[in-house]
C-alpha cells in the first residue's frame, strides 16, 4: 500500500546521531554489490541541539561524501528568538565547521527552490548540503510555483590532481584513508560547492543603482526584514535605487563568494551587514575586502564608534531593523527623505496609525534560481 512505502521512505531514528548515521549508510550503500536503486536521496532534520549531539556522526559522514545519483540534506532549525526550545539558536559556525554548504531560504518558495539546489549541490559536490530554516519560516505560510522546470541546475567541473574530478563514496575511513579525504574535502570539494552557488546565481545583487553609497548584506529571513524595514521608513522597493542602496541576497552565505562580494563592494562606501546571532557574513566579508583598493567601512554588530548597531541576541525582525537602518541611512540622506520615528504607543508622530507597514515578501513568479 501507498503507507507502506511511506513508511519505507521516512524512518524515524532514535536520536539525531542514530538518524545521521543511518543517513551516511543510505550513501555507503552505493559500494555494495547488486543495489536495487541507482541512488539513493537521504534527508536528515534537526533542531540546533540536534545538530549538535550528531556533529561526529555527520562529520564523519562528510568524509564518506555522497553519491551522484543520491545526496544529501541537511534540514537544520534554528529558532533565533528561542520560541520552542530550551536555548536561543543559530546554527552556521557548526554548519561551516562540519564543512556544510548552507543555504538559507526567507520564505516558502525559497525553501522549494533552494532545496532542489541542495539536492544537485550534494551529488556534484560530494557532500551533505544543509537548509537552514529559522523560526519565521518554519511557522509562516505563502504561496509557490511549483514544476519540474522552475530549477534548471547548472553543473560545474573542475580538474584536480589532473584530470576532472568526480567526488566517490568510500566506507573506509581512519589513517591515510581519512588524511586523503580531508585535502579532498578543502581542494576539490568545497570548490564545487562554491562554483555551483556561483554558476546558479545562488547570491544576488537584487538593487544596483550606479551611484551606489551604501550596500546591505543580508541572508534568508533577514533579506525580507530589511526591505520591510526599509519600507517602513518610507522607501519603497522603487525608491532603494534612486536614494543610492545597493542589496546583496545571499541564499548561500558558505562558502562565501568572494567574487561576487568584491564586485558589490565596488565604489560604496560602507556596507551594513544585518544578520541574526553572531557575525558570520560579517566575518566573511571582512575577510574578503582585506587589502581591496578603496574598501567601503564595513558595519554590522557594531558602528563605526563601536556601539550596538543591529544586536547578537534575540530575533531581528523588520521592526528591530528599522532604527538601525535610519540612523545608516542619515549618513547620508536628508532626514526629511525618512518617516518620522514611531512614538512610544507603537503610533505615529502625528498621533495616526503607522501607514504603509508590511513584510514586503518575494512573489512567486519572481525569476527562478
Amino acid at each position: 500500500s501507498l503507507m507502506d512505502e511511506l513508511d519505507v521512505l521516512h524512518k524515524p531514528g532514535l536520536n539525531e546521531e542514530l538518524g545521521a548515521t543511518a543517513v551516511m549508510g543510505s550513501q555507503v550503500a552505493t559500494t555494495f554489490p547488486e543495489q536495487r536503486y541507482d541512488g539513493v536521496l537521504g534527508v536528515w532534520y534537526g533542531k540546533a541541539p540536534g545538530l549538535d549531539r550528531a556533529g561526529d556522526a555527520i562529520r564523519h559522514a562528510q568524509y564518506a561524501g555522497t553519491h551522484e545519483y543520491g545526496g544529501v540534506l541537511a534540514l537544520t532549525g534554528d529558532d533565533p528568538s528561542n520560541k520552542s526550545s530550551t536555548l536561543p539558536s543559530a546554527s552556521e559556525f557548526t554548519l561551516a565547521d562540519l564543512h556544510l554548504p548552507i543555504l538559507h531560504p526567507g520564505n516558502v518558495q525559497e525553501v522549494l527552490d533552494l532545496g532542489r539546489h541542495g539536492v544537485h549541490l550534494s551529488r556534484t559536490a560530494g557532500l551533505w548540503a544543509a537548509i537552514k530554516i529559522v523560526t519565521a519560516v518554519a511557522d509562516g505560510s505563502g504561496t509557490a510555483e511549483v514544476g519540474a522546470e522552475r530549477i534548471a541546475p547548472v553543473i560545474p567541473t573542475i580538474e584536480w590532481n589532473g584530470k576532472p574530478y568526480r567526488p566517490r563514496v568510500t566506507g573506509r575511513l581512519g589513517g591515510g584513508v581519512a588524511n586523503s579525504v580531508e585535502r579532498e574535502i578543502h581542494e576539490a570539494r568545497m570548490e564545487l560547492a562554491r562554483l555551483y552557488g556561483v554558476e546558479n546565481r545562488l547570491n544576488r545583487i537584487t538593487h544596483n543603482p550606479s551611484d551606489a553609497w551604501l550596500g546591505i548584506v543580508a541572508s534568508g529571513r533577514t533579506y525580507h526584514e530589511i526591505l520591510a524595514a526599509a519600507n517602513t521608513l518610507g522607501l519603497a522597493e522603487e525608491d532603494l535605487a534612486a536614494n543610492g542602496i545597493r542589496i546583496l541576497q545571499l541564499s548561500m552565505p558558505y562558502p562565501f563568494d568572494r567574487e561576487i562580494a568584491r564586485t558589490f563592494a565596488r565604489g560604496l562606501e560602507e556596507i551594513l551587514v544585518v544578520e541574526e546571532k553572531r557575525p558570520f557574513i560579517e566575518g566573511q566579508l571582512r575577510e574578503a575586502l582585506y587589502g581591496m583598493t578603496g574598501a567601503p567601512r564595513i558595519v554590522g554588530k557594531r558602528d563605526p564608534d563601536d556601539r550596538v548597531l543591529v544586536p547578537v541576541h534575540g530575533a531581528i525582525d523588520a521592526d528591530a531593523l528599522v532604527e538601525p537602518l535610519r540612523s545608516r541611512l542619515l549618513t547620508k540622506l536628508d532626514p526629511a527623505r525618512l518617516a518620522p520615528p514611531l512614538q512610544v504607543d507603537g503610533t505615529a508622530p502625528n498621533g495616526g496609525p503607522v501607514g504603509g507597514r508590511k513584510l514586503i515578501e518575494v512573489l512567486p513568479s519572481r525569476t527562478p534560481y
